[in-house]
C-alpha cells in the first residue's frame, strides 16, 4: 500500500484513487472499481464498522454461529461397528445374516464375578444376580448362565434330603461336598459340565471357592450408538 503497488501484480503500480493498475507514468488507467470491490471494499466496511446498526447485526449474527456450534457439539455421537467393513457377498455376510436371524443377532459375553466370600451362606445372592440379569432389557433372552440355578435344581431333585425346605437352599453344611459331585465331569449331570469353568476352588486344597462367575451376554443389535453402549454399562452395573 504503501509503494502503490498490487498484490497480486506487485511490479504494476496502482492508482491511489480508482485502485486499478497504471502506467508508469501515470497517463492508463484500467477503468473505474468494480462492483464488488465497491461492495466489499467500500461500502461494507463502512456500514458495519460506522453504523450502531452494523455492530449489532455483526454481534447477533456472530453469537448466532457461536450458539449454533455449541448446539452441534451436545449431538455428536460415537457410533462404530465393524461389520460396515464386510464386502459385499462375502461369506462372513451369508454367517451374519444367519445369526440376526435365529440367533438373537450381535451379541457381547460378559460375566458378574463373585471373590471369596462364604458361599453355602451366600447363596441368594448368588442366585439374585441371574434373575436380575433375567430381567434386564439389555441382557439377550435365555443367555443367563447361572451355575447356582442348576446346582441347587441338581440337589432338590438328586439329593432332596440335603435340601433345606424352609430356607429354599442347599444345607450349608453339604454345599462343597455336593458341589464337587456336581462339578465333576465323571460323576456329575451333563448340565453341570458348563459350569466347570464358572467356579475357582481354593489352591490350599480345602473344599472351598475363591470366586466364581455368572454369565450372560448384551444385547448388540438394541444398541443404536455410543450412548446407547453407555447406558447398557451403567444400567447392568447398577
Amino acid at each position: 500500500q504503501e509503494s502503490s503497488r498490487s498484490d497480486c501484480l506487485c511490479c504494476v503500480p496502482v492508482d491511489d484513487e480508482t485502485g486499478v493498475c497504471v502506467k508508469k507514468d501515470g497517463s492508463w488507467t484500467e477503468g473505474e472499481k468494480g462492483i464488488q470491490n465497491r461492495i466489499v471494499g467500500t461500502h461494507m466496511p463502512r456500514l458495519v464498522l460506522g453504523t450502531l446498526v452494523g455492530k449489532v447485526v455483526v454481534i447477533l449474527i456472530s453469537c448466532f454461529f457461536f450458539g449454533l456450534g455449541i448446539y452441534g457439539c451436545t449431538q455428536v455421537k460415537m457410533n462404530y461397528n465393524n461389520e460396515w467393513f464386510i464386502p459385499d457377498g462375502h461369506a462372513i455376510e451369508a454367517a451374519i445374516d444367519v445369526r440376526d436371524t435365529y440367533f438373537a443377532g450381535q451379541t457381547l459375553p460378559a460375566n458378574v464375578y463373585f471373590g471369596d466370600i462364604n458361599y453355602p451362606q451366600e447363596q441368594d445372592t448368588v442366585l439374585n444376580a441371574g434373575s436380575v440379569l433375567r430381567k434386564n432389557i439389555w441382557v439377550t433372552q435365555n443367555s443367563t448362565s447361572s451355575w447356582m440355578e442348576d446346582f441347587q435344581q441338581w440337589v432338590k431333585k438328586e439329593h432332596v434330603a440335603d435340601w433345606d425346605q424352609s430356607a429354599g437352599r442347599i444345607v450349608p453344611s453339604q454345599f462343597y461336598r455336593l458341589l464337587r459331585v456336581f462339578a465333576s465331569t465323571a460323576t456329575g449331570p451333563r448340565s453341570a459340565w458348563q459350569h466347570i469353568d464358572n467356579i475357582r476352588w481354593s489352591s490350599n486344597g480345602s473344599d472351598s471357592l475363591v470366586a466364581s462367575r455368572v454369565g450372560f451376554l448384551i444385547v448388540g443389535q438394541a444398541a443404536g450408538d455410543g450412548q446407547d453402549a453407555i447406558d447398557c454399562m451403567d444400567n447392568l452395573r447398577a
